[in-house]
């Protein structure tokens, strides 16, 4: 004959051995208590140190937001164990569903607060629906510890036969529904009167773009525009089967078509430090640490403007030799300002055209382009703002590594980020120092005494109509950029 089991199919431990058994049921649901409490822990403590919206509650969201931290660790000296196996494990699993639920609950308010987005802590009901979830498993969890401590206090039996009766099955699922409710409702009401008071005060600008989410977002498929000036950067970063080789950054200015900026990488290629500067008609290239005067864009980037950093990535988009199918991503908030999430493919050629440090970085030269990519391929992602500016932009190409890099590798990767920033302010664009001595064609030059313009005169010595003709003087400088701009060719 079988011996005889209990209700829940499983062997009951023997009475010698039923203390030891619940010992180690104890410290593991202490664990389990311990773990959702560090999480809720870490959550608080984000949005303690994160949620700063400048509304009159935000140290009061915070303090509450802590609320299931402390309920869970009810948990801790009042583990909910039972001598029930099939119930001990249904209890364990309570907990663990809580911890799944809470984990991801933490990611995503660090995403939240960290995307710029900190005017809210619960975007979307999903998101609310979410947190009372993860907080009602954490407090019935804790509830059940609590019973059991309580009832067992009185029961014959102790507090590990408490969880085997449905009365106080019922009591630990009413108390944990009283904590979710004291918890959503302290929480939530903190939140939604911090965000109420915040409608009325005014956004803190921000550094991309308008903040005022009234005002509407052009679309994907309408042409680019770029503001007056801009801070301007330029990070990148290249990979071989997922390790990275190298990295370049740029950073800058721009005042019109003046723009100044340096930069400088380091990757299978070599290092490059360079730098370029234009102010008007005149430009000039850093190169071995000395300025040398050159012509305005030496790098033969994209664009009728010459521009050298943003200017290109407004044309790459809308070329009209290579219409893109552009993909609306949806509307983001990006540092407080709503923009508009646009996407398209790009070649590896185009990518070239479009941002220099992506040279440096595949081929090692500061100016040519000595590794062509005509195989690889990727996205272009842009930002267009509610002024209807470019503010951000991201590239993305993969490719065989041994087209870009002497290497044995079997899948290659350029990621790209461009920033155009503060276009509201305006941006001082001056000579580089030393120029005069890095250009020493232009002291034994005689004309160039009586007469500054003497540099591009010669040109219009043999062409006498060049007086009558203001339109002739630039048009030499003109001449050879036009035909491969109005294309879109690289």
């Amino acid at each position: 004959m079988h011996p005889a089991t209990p209700l829940d199919g499983l062997p009951s431990p023997a009475p010698a051995d039923l203390p030891q058994a619940l010992a180690r049921r104890r410290l593991g649901l202490r664990l389990l208590a311990a773990m959702l409490a560090g999480l809720w822990t870490g959550l608080a403590i984000v949005v303690l140190v994160a949620y700063r919206p400048g509304g009159p509650l935000d140290l009061v969201v915070g303090l509450t937001a802590a609320l299931p931290a402390a309920v869970a660790a009810l948990a801790i000296p009042w583990p909910p164990v039972t001598r029930a196996w099939r119930r001990q494990v249904t209890i364990a699993w309570l907990g663990l569903l809580a911890a799944m639920l809470v984990g991801p609950l933490v990611g995503l308010v660090v995403t939240q607060l960290v995307s710029g987005g900190g005017r809210t802590l619960l975007p979307s009901p999903e998101v609310a629906y979410a947190a009372v979830l993860a907080a009602g498993a954490s407090s019935w969890y804790a509830a059940l510890g609590v019973i059991a401590a309580r009832d067992g206090r009185r029961d014959p039996e102790g507090p590990s036969a408490v969880l085997e009766r449905r009365p106080s099955l019922f009591a630990a699922a009413a108390l944990g529904l009283t904590m979710t409710t004291i918890i959503g409702v302290l929480f939530g009401a903190s939140v939604q009167l911090n965000e109420l008071a915040l409608r009325e005060a005014p956004a803190a600008p921000s550094r991309f773009g308008p903040v005022d989410a009234a005002l509407p977002n052009p679309r994907c498929d309408t042409p680019l525009t770029i503001g007056p000036g801009a801070t301007l950067e330029i990070s990148a970063q290249a990979f071989v089967d997922d390790e990275p080789v190298g990295s370049a950054f740029l950073s800058g200015e721009r005042n019109g078509t003046d723009e100044q900026w340096t930069g400088s990488a380091d990757g299978p290629s070599g290092p490059v430090v360079t730098g370029y500067t234009r102010v008007g008609d005149e430009a000039w290239r850093l190169s071995d640490g000395r300025w040398s005067a050159t012509e305005p864009d030496p790098y033969g980037l994209l664009g009728l403007n010459q521009l050298t950093v943003d200017g290109p990535v407004a044309v790459a988009v809308v070329r009209p030799d290579h219409p893109p199918v552009a993909e609306d991503v949806g509307l983001e908030l990006i540092e407080g300002a709503k923009a508009r999430h646009c996407r398209t493919a790009i070649d590896g050629p185009t990518a070239l055209d479009t941002l220099v440090p992506l040279r440096w970085i595949a081929g090692g030269d500061p100016v040519a382009i000595t590794a062509k990519l005509p195989a690889w391929r990727g996205t272009l992602d842009w930002w267009v703002f509610a002024d209807g500016q470019l503010g951000m932009a991201q590239v993305v190409l993969n490719g065989y590594p041994g087209d870009a890099w002497p290497t044995s590798g079997l899948q290659g990767e350029i990621h790209a980020e461009m920033r155009a920033i503060d276009r509201g302010f305006r941006h001082i664009v001056e000579r580089p120092e030393g120029v005069v001595v890095a250009t020493p064609s232009a002291v034994p030059v005689p004309s160039a005494v009586p007469v500054p313009s003497a540099v591009p005169v010669p040109s219009a010595v043999p062409v006498p109509s060049a007086t009558a003709v203001p339109s002739a003087v630039p048009t030499p400088s003109r001449a050879p950029a036009s035909p491969a701009a109005a294309s879109g060719a690289p």
